[in-house]
């Protein structure tokens, strides 16, 4: 019975959820699609990249006639979405920032890139970069 207690305990702990990587506060961090990042504050925030809302920006090798735009969202600790864009804002699309605050906390988005010109528009070849700092 003490074996089976053990072992309920351990995989408990397991399955806690922790971030694949810490970053420092005004420090840019990349964040590869689906992975988490702990700012190093204290207990919070965790940041997941969860989506790549909008490809747009012109490939590689091709003539664009316009310069297009990456939208992305992230997850903070869980229980919170932000869209973050980065590229051209259009009058008549949706409007997007590049920037926003959690908490106490302003969150950029300095990139968003994928590794090969093959992984264009494949969510999960994608990272972001991102820069934490103290609000303001």
């Amino acid at each position: 019975m003490k074996l089976l207690g053990f072992s309920l305990a351990i995989l408990l702990f397991l399955s806690c959820s922790k971030a694949d990587q810490t970053f420092e506060l005004n420090e840019t961090e990349a964040i590869p699609f689906g992975k988490t990042a702990k700012l190093n504050d204290g207990d919070k925030p965790i940041f997941k990249f969860t989506a790549l809302i909008e490809e747009s920006r012109c490939p590689e090798g091709t003539n664009c006639i316009w310069a297009g735009r990456a939208l992305v969202e992230l997850t903070v600790d869980d229980n919170q979405t932000i869209e973050l864009g980065l590229g051209t804002q259009l009058n008549e699309g949706a409007p997007f920032n590049q920037t926003a605050i959690v908490d106490q906390y302003e969150v950029e988005l300095m990139e968003v890139s994928f590794k090969n010109s093959t992984d264009y528009g494949k969510e999960d070849k994608y990272s972001v970069k991102i820069k934490v700092s103290k609000k303001p």
